[in-house]
């Protein structure tokens, strides 16, 4: 990445301890561009907030009250607060409440279960009174504590989900005076409970829940729950507040298994642990999509789990990613609240409503205390924010912003950044003023925390990343990064409450080192793509880096395909057994535990892990599959390293999954298990490891640039020799493809900042008193100067006074200043990518190059082309792919000859999607089809108007089918498909021409190919230009011809099936002359592109 911005140079000392906010808000956003106001209410202490259809919002107090909140005054936040039940003592500790659908058949209201039942409190009348509750479920054993009945949701079928808690959370396996445990799996107890729709059973879903405080389904229908850790009463039960996908006859680890209590089950480990231990997660709710459901933040939130920690006052968004195995999860700390934070949900308006308790953790002032309700409101949709950070060195942090920065927002504030390290340091400690009275608690807030100095601050070129240069991070330890920003915008106050303006964000070791290896300019393949993903599976990273613009770069890759290869190590230890808490231990001993990884995909792929290589085999199903036992004593510490590769223009479907000896059910792996390879190098000063995408490119256009190289804007041209033509004044450039972008950015920039020693610049005294400045070359006894206009001057040495080295380079500064940023974008694209050329993915080895005296007699007899030329509009007419790897690639082509096409003079280049739209049948002068053909009366119609006004058509392969039309289309084109009833084959095809004195097979010979041929097409040969034939059957078979209709022009060729085919220089001079001819252009309009990118010899 090239960095264009340097902040500071910093050197920290290293300083213990947490430096804590004075004075922090009472919510503390940790991303920018938001606004806080309280909800101007007095109510108890709210448990659960949501919203009615109508947008009034409900609130269930923890008295069990219930309120309907309005706006009465039209300033976004409710003043009004109406009773709509009021809890004579039916509700005892309601937790989790439910509204009910429009038009819902039992009524209108709310669903809240409470100490043992869940009730459905409606409005029978419509007068926003409820009159009526209608208990739902009963009947199980009641516990002692006030909280019973926990969280509710309701599925898509209108069953209703709640949980019940464990029985006794002290003596969780009810180990009576004898030692003998009373736990009973069939129990209610420590359950999730189904209810069906009519209310008229219930069933047991799952079992080991120790207290599930709130449930919600995604947007996948599965089934989430928020649940609280247990260690503190028993040392393996579950020692996180945990984020739970709830999946039928699962055992979730509370009480865990035990050789002698409870020894049938498996512990299902959680989807995320929310860190560090006694945060007491509590209310959760997943965003909208911000099209069918209110998004509450950037579009990057959307359908985001919203959870809310109760005891540290904590708000989290925590993004999922669904794989075969189960779901992966990866969170970031929005907020740090200084109240007991409850519930929260997401207003109509995109707006967050959180309810929060007053009071003390962990229980607060109960249900007769004053509570208070808030909302958060994105106030600056545009502003940049921060969506993932990973170490993406030793030495290096680097945070990815959703959109580009603000530079100013960081102005005079690098030395005010802040990263912290220790086993209990987390993103925004410094709001954190809320501390749960337990001594694990503690033993975290005693437990050391060190600042890591920081050697430089940066932010990359399309300022979508702040990177950090550091001190190593060997140290396998949680970071938090601290960067207070500079305010934007207007800053007039509106009643919101004030923001300590910092983001904090966390950074962990996790990851894997990636390259992806695609194809390079020559055929064959290289690294093109350098970096961090988060995880091994694809579907995994590809979902948490979607606002990253790194990994745009890397997803723009795929298409073309190559190899990912990923290296991590990877921490299996303990895959199915709770975490002890420290300073505990345990009765018993486990039997061993043998995790076998499991990797899948639907292409080849290898494993390599502790130096055995293992390579997938192809089973029945045609999936590759490799499958390795990992040995107990190395299960913390497994190096692991991972080849697949990607299909192009398909998603890679790759995964790694893990099961154990116990169970064979494959599980998907957390993040948390995944650490970057050099954390287990203790001590080690490795360097960081440069990362070769090219985040500043993205956007750019290989041809829009080469136009740009050779205008006299830029001039580049006059001097520069790029792809196998050009003068030699300076540097012939095709090489750069091989320089990174930040070197080559700044000798175009800063040209005197290093000078090719080839090309020296002097200043040459004559003889005759003239003084001449450039680059001195000897040609044939003479000396050639050339000076930074390009123009050229041959002198004999007897005309040389003096030469002198120049102090500066002889190509001129200011280059970038002539360019428009887009213009600049493009020139780096043309010089740092190769030349459009198709993707080379066929698992059949592709047939020989073109030598250049092959091309050279074709495009022999050139005639100059007229200046100016007559501005030519070409549409590129693709459609999906529908063949294998290196077949029909329709969109593949319509990329790479949309930017090879760009590359010439007065050319406009558009694309459509299997028709053209009106517009760009009204401006085309030709449209060029390769797609799987299609024709109708709409078709007929538009195309017959097209050919009317004189407009050229270009149909490649599969292009002329025509189905039950073609009898119409072969009216149109010459001769077209009727669907299955043609003959083809594939492989070798040897091309007879004719009419060669036709302008579009000039030089044109007998041709070889190895593409697919066409046979027995509906319309009449005679009727057509026959330009090449094939035998068929035993016949010449046409198979590129021209046609002419009304007064508009087609060509036809039916190879082009191989992707390879377009990249052949003889193929691809026919179709460009076809284009031009078609257009009524210059024949040899297009002759300059013939070579760029082509399949030929040097």
């Amino acid at each position: 990445m090239r960095i264009v911005q340097t902040l500071s140079l910093l050197g920290l000392i290293f300083i213990a301890g947490l430096a804590s906010a004075k004075n922090p808000p009472a919510i503390q956003m940790l991303v920018p561009g938001f606004e806080v106001h309280e909800i101007p209410v007095e109510l108890t202490n709210v448990n659960n907030v949501r919203f009615r259809h109508d947008g009034k919002l409900f609130t269930l107090g923890y008295n069990g009250d219930v309120h309907l909140l309005s706006d009465s005054d039209g300033d976004g936040l409710e003043d009004r607060a109406e009773l709509f039940w009021k809890n004579e003592g039916s509700l005892r500790g309601p937790i989790g409440m439910l509204v009910t659908p429009t038009d819902y058949p039992h009524g209108q209201g709310i669903f809240t279960p409470s100490k043992g039942k869940v009730s459905l409190i409606v409005d029978t009348d419509g007068d926003d009174r409820a009159d009526d509750e209608i208990v739902v479920a009963t009947g199980w054993d009641e516990i002692p504590q006030n909280v019973d009945a926990t969280g509710i949701a309701m599925g898509s079928d209108g069953s209703l989900y709640f949980g019940l808690g464990t029985a006794n959370y002290a003596n969780a396996y009810l180990i009576d005076d004898q030692g003998v445990a009373k736990y009973d799996l069939q129990s209610d107890r420590g359950t999730v409970q189904r209810v069906a729709p009519d209310f008229k059973t219930r069933e047991t879903v799952c079992t080991g829940i120790r207290f599930p405080i709130a449930f919600a389904f995604n947007q996948h229908g599965d089934l989430f729950c928020a649940e609280q850790e247990g260690a503190t009463w028993l040392p393996n039960g579950n020692p996180f507040d945990e984020l739970l996908q709830i999946v039928p006859d699962r055992h979730y680890g509370f009480p865990p298994r035990h050789p002698r209590h409870n020894p049938d089950v498996i512990d299902e480990p959680s989807v995320f642990d929310y860190a560090p231990q006694h945060q007491s997660t509590c209310g959760m709710v997943f965003n909208g999509d911000g099209v069918s459901a209110p998004r509450f933040g950037p579009s990057g939130w959307a359908e985001n789990a919203i959870v809310c920690g109760e005891s540290r006052g904590k708000i989290w968004r925590t993004q999922l990613a669904k794989t075969e195995s189960g779901y992966v999860a990866a969170t970031q700390l929005l907020a740090c609240l200084q109240m007991l934070t409850i519930d929260a949900c997401v207003a109509p308006n995109g707006d967050l409503v959180v309810a929060c308790h007053s009071g003390p953790p962990d229980w607060g002032t109960g249900p007769t205390g004053k509570g208070k309700l808030f909302r958060i409101r994105m106030s600056d949709p545009d502003i940049a924010r921060p969506h993932h950070a990973w170490a993406n060195s030793p030495r290096e942090i680097q945070i990815a912003f959703d959109r580009p920065l603000d530079a100013a927002m960081l102005q005079n504030v690098a030395d005010q950044i802040v990263v912290q390290y220790g086993p209990f340091v987390r993103a925004g400690d410094q709001f954190e003023t809320l501390v749960p009275p337990y001594a694990v608690v503690q033993r975290q807030l005693a437990t050391p925390r060190r600042n890591l100095a920081i050697r430089g601050v940066a932010l990359s070129a399309d300022r979508r990343n702040v990177l950090l240069q550091t001190d190593p991070m060997l140290a396998n330890s949680h970071y938090a990064v601290s960067i207070p920003y500079q305010p934007t915008g207007d800053q007039t106050s509106n009643g919101s409450i004030d923001q300590i303006r910092s983001i904090d964000v966390d950074v962990t070791l996790g990851g894997v080192e990636t390259t992806f290896t695609g194809n390079s300019n020559d055929g064959t393949e290289g690294v093109v793509w350098t970096g961090w993903l988060p995880h091994v599976n694809w579907q995994v990273s590809d979902e948490f880096t979607r606002e990253s613009a790194i990994h745009d770069d890397l997803r723009s890759l795929l298409p073309a395909g190559g190899e990912m290869t990923m290296t991590s190590r990877l921490d299996v230890k303990d895959l199915l057994r709770p975490k002890v808490q420290p300073g505990s231990t345990l009765d018993y001993q486990w039997p061993e535990e043998i995790v076998t990884l499991t990797a899948s995909s639907s292409q080849p792929l290898s494993l390599e892990i502790a130096g055995r290589n293992i390579a997938a085999t192809r089973g029945a199903d045609g999936r590759f599959t490799a499958r390795v036992e990992i040995a107990p004593e190395s299960a913390d510490r497994v190096s692991l390293t991972m080849r697949a590769r990607v299909a192009a223009n398909a998603t890679p479907d790759w995964s790694l999954a893990a099961s154990t000896n116990e169970d064979s059910r494959l599980r998907a792996l957390p993040l948390r298990r995944f650490y970057l390879p050099w954390t287990s190098k203790s001590g080690s000063d490795t360097e960081p490891v440069e990362s070769k995408a090219i985040a500043e490119l993205d956007g750019g256009n290989w041809g829009r640039g080469r136009r740009v190289f050779h205008s006299d804007a830029a001039g580049c041209f006059k001097c520069h020799a790029i792809h196998g033509g050009g003068p030699n004044i300076g540097p012939d450039l095709t090489n750069l493809v091989h320089r990174d972008y930040a070197s080559v950015e700044r000798d175009i920039k800063h040209p005197s900042f290093a000078i090719n020693p080839d090309y020296l610049g002097n200043t040459v005294l004559t003889t005759d008193g003239r003084v001449l400045t450039g680059t001195l070359q000897t040609q044939q006894g003479h000396l050639i100067l050339g000076d930074a206009d390009g123009k050229t001057t041959q002198l004999t040495r007897a005309e040389i006074d003096t030469i002198k080295p120049a102090d500066v380079s002889v190509m001129p500064k200011g280059l970038d200043e002539k360019l428009a940023p887009d213009q600049f974008r493009d020139l780096m694209t043309f010089l740092l990518t190769p030349p459009p050329q198709m993707p080379l993915d066929s698992p059949i080895e592709a047939p020989p190059v073109r030598t250049q005296a092959e091309v050279a007699t074709v495009l022999a007899g050139s005639q100059p082309l007229p200046s100016p030329l007559e501005p030519i509009n070409i549409v590129l007419v693709a459609g999906k792919k529908d063949h294998g790897p290196g077949e029909h690639d329709y969109p593949a082509w319509q990329i790479q000859w949309g930017q090879l096409l760009a590359a010439a003079e007065a050319v406009h280049v558009d694309a459509a999607w299997d028709f053209p739209d009106d517009k760009q049948l009204a401006t085309a002068d030709v449209l060029v089809f390769f797609q799987k053909g299609d024709w109708n009366d709409q078709r007929q119609s538009k195309m017959d108007q097209f050919f009317d006004r004189g407009g050229g058509a270009v149909y490649i392969h599969w292009a002329v089918n025509g189905n039950d039309r073609a009898g119409e289309f072969a009216r149109r084109i010459g001769l077209a498909s009727k669907g299955g009833s043609i003959g083809y084959r594939h492989g070798p095809l040897a091309l007879n021409v004719h009419n060669t004195d036709h302008p579009i097979m000039r030089n044109i010979e007998p041709l070889q190919l190895y593409d697919e041929s066409y046979w027995r097409l509906t319309g009449e040969p005679q009727d057509v230009t026959l330009f090449a034939t094939s035998i068929e059957d035993g016949e010449a078979r046409p198979q590129m011809w021209s046609y002419e209709r009304s007064a508009g022009r087609v060509f036809v060729s039916i190879p082009g099936h191989y992707s390879w085919t377009f990249d052949d220089p003889i193929f691809r001079t026919i179709l460009m002359r076809a284009m031009a001819w078609t257009a009524r252009q210059p024949i040899d309009r297009f002759n300059e592109l013939v070579p760029l990118g082509a399949r030929m010899s040097k």
